[in-house]
């Protein structure tokens, strides 16, 4: 019998609780957003990638009330799910690539809060293209996310860089990895000024810093003026494959001040104003432990704590092989438990 492949339109939401945490922050952030007088996110049109559960438009639509989404989705079989588990009549679905939705579906006649949520590493090139394009058609105030595979041996494989003896590239070959982005027709375009052979080492920064290159390229070509990426979070995690995120808010960067001071977005713990000397922008990481219900109880009991290492050693049991991944997973816990749901069988 032949190996089903798995993939992020095919896994179950519930098999990834990093993806549940940093979906569990976007809603966080829309939500802190939304006090702000400028921005009334229950009037805003929500576009994503739904895969077969079409979980991000039902988090949406509960916890902020948006009645306008449309679903982008160029797998057939997801679709053809998509169609049948849709929950919502004014969730709108479309068998298409993101590519083509830009170019000849999307439309900015209103508000919206745009999440590309792309997996394939070998597709990166035409994300980056995707992403300048609609920089080039949304409006003042739209908010942005973006997902993307960041695993450099993913790249590597996806891409098959080869080192200047023809062989298969090393993940540890920053030098080889550097030289193929500048040399790359179109990766050229979007590469960080004074790239580093050692800032390949985290590879997610830079993946990050090409898609923000993307984008503003797109906006400088936008027919309303002064519009710029305004940055306030970034996240990294792994439920198999690593994945980065960044999400900002598109407007001047004056206005986005008057956004901070009446939303306080900037004493959440997560907000990162973005580049300031270096196009790099480091992530904040997602790491929780795989836990039985018993255990997560019995650490809620103790949180939260005014020290890590007290809380480890209260514990009768340890995660991970060693007594550094056991604190570091007990902090990334500590830190994210609020966002992590909850998950039980249900028998019906």
């Amino acid at each position: 019998m032949e190996t089903l492949k798995v993939t992020g339109a095919t896994i179950p939401y519930q098999l990834r609780p990093h993806k549940a945490i940093e979906r569990n922050l976007f809603i966080d952030v829309l939500k802190k957003l939304d006090a702000s007088t400028q921005l009334n996110i229950k009037k805003y049109k929500y576009v994503g990638f739904g895969a077969a559960f079409l979980e991000d438009f039902k988090l949406l639509h509960l916890e902020l009330g948006i009645e306008n989404m449309e679903c982008i989705e160029m797998d057939d079989f997801a679709f053809s799910r998509q169609e049948f588990n849709n929950p919502y009549y004014f969730l709108k679905i479309h068998n298409t690539t993101s590519t083509d939705f830009i170019n000849d579906i999307f439309n900015s006649d209103m508000s919206q809060i745009i999440w590309l949520d792309y997996a394939m590493p070998k597709d990166f090139s035409q994300q980056l293209q995707d992403i300048e394009l609609l920089g080039s058609k949304i409006n003042c105030l739209d908010v942005v996310k973006f997902t993307f595979n960041s695993k450099i041996s993913s790249f590597i494989n996806s891409h098959h860089v080869k080192d200047y003896k023809n062989k298969k590239c090393k993940e540890s070959d920053f030098k080889t990895i550097k030289e193929y982005f500048q040399k790359h027709p179109t990766y050229e375009l979007y590469i960080p000024n004074n790239l580093q052979n050692k800032d390949i080492a985290d590879f997610s920064s830079v993946v990050r810093a090409m898609a923000i290159r993307a984008l503003e390229r797109g906006l400088s070509k936008n027919t309303a003026k002064n519009l710029k990426f305004n940055h306030i979070c970034a996240f990294s995690y792994a439920d198999g494959q690593e994945m980065t995120t960044i999400t900002g808010i598109i407007d001047s960067k004056e206005e986005f001040q008057k956004i901070l001071l009446e939303t306080k977005l900037q004493d959440w713990q997560f907000y990162n104003q973005g580049p300031k000397a270096s196009e790099l922008i480091k992530s904040v990481n997602i790491t929780v432990p795989a836990m039985t219900v018993i255990e997560r109880m019995e650490i809620d009991r103790k949180i939260p704590s005014s020290d890590i290492e007290d809380l480890v050693k209260s514990l009768s049991f340890k995660y991970g092989t060693n007594p550094d991944e056991n604190k570091l997973l007990l902090e990334g816990y500590h830190t994210f438990y609020k966002y992590l749901p909850y998950y039980s069988k249900v028998t019906y």
